[in-house]
């Protein structure tokens, strides 16, 4: 849409379903975007939902800064894994990768990250990308609840971050670290960071509402909304 106007710029109006469809073909959910600075690309993910166990993440880069009617899509599918449902998919990216945090839910599995080769699907493929599984404690419950993907606009990272929220106690953060997420990525052991005290966050009012507090808009949980490195610092939210 032009942002001064509010019209629709003719660009790109079509439905994400028909967007992936030749690589999924299934309806689709839970959309991410990112333009690349350093690429100078245009990145959108999301899943689709109607398999009920290796659903997919699906993956697509523009060829160009300035979408346009003639703008290339490059797509691209990560199967889950077997037994596993994705939900909520989370996206970093920075000079080296595409970092997909979110939830597997489903063969004891505790959460899936993934860490895209951006080289890969900048240049037409094939896709690159590892995947790492197991990352809540079975016993003590700690460990990252719904990862988030860190965007990194710093110009010579030599490493990639996923943070979230401690899935076992409040005021707490968990990151991990991805090493040579270019080459063959490897990931580090949790990195616990206390914060001040945190809680679940309030069900939300609103107009129009004859239900009272079983009728407000529901607030969900203290996942993280988003992540980014600027500076040498990282800067996130929840809600």
């Amino acid at each position: 849409f032009n942002k001064t106007t509010g019209a629709l710029d003719g660009n790109i109006n079509i439905h994400m379903d028909a967007f992936f469809s030749s690589v999924s073909g299934d309806i689709t959910s839970d959309p991410r975007i990112r333009f690349d600075r350093f690429t100078n690309r245009w990145f959108i993910i999301c899943i689709d939902i109607t398999r009920q166990t290796n659903n997919r993440i699906l993956i697509g880069v523009s060829n160009t800064s300035t979408i346009t009617p003639s703008t290339i899509w490059s797509l691209y599918a990560i199967p889950a894994g077997a037994g596993i449902f994705y939900d909520y998919p989370t996206l970093g990216i920075d000079q080296n990768a595409l970092y997909i945090g979110g939830n597997a839910f489903g063969n004891g599995n505790t959460g899936s990250l993934f860490v895209v080769r951006k080289s890969s699907v900048t240049s037409g493929g094939p896709i690159v990308y590892t995947q790492f599984n197991s990352l809540i404690n079975p016993q003590t419950g700690q460990g990252l609840f719904c990862p988030q993907g860190v965007d990194n606009f710093d110009a010579n990272p030599t490493s990639g971050y996923f943070i979230a929220v401690d899935n076992a106690t409040f005021g707490t953060l968990i990151l991990r670290r991805v090493n040579n997420p270019a080459g063959t990525p490897s990931i580090s052991p949790n990195v616990v960071i206390t914060v001040p005290a945190t809680a679940f966050p309030i069900t939300v009012p609103h107009l129009g509402n004859t239900r009272g507090n079983t009728g407000k808009l529901d607030g969900l949980d203290d996942r993280l909304i988003c992540a980014h490195i600027r500076n040498n610092q990282l800067w996130t939210t929840h809600g």
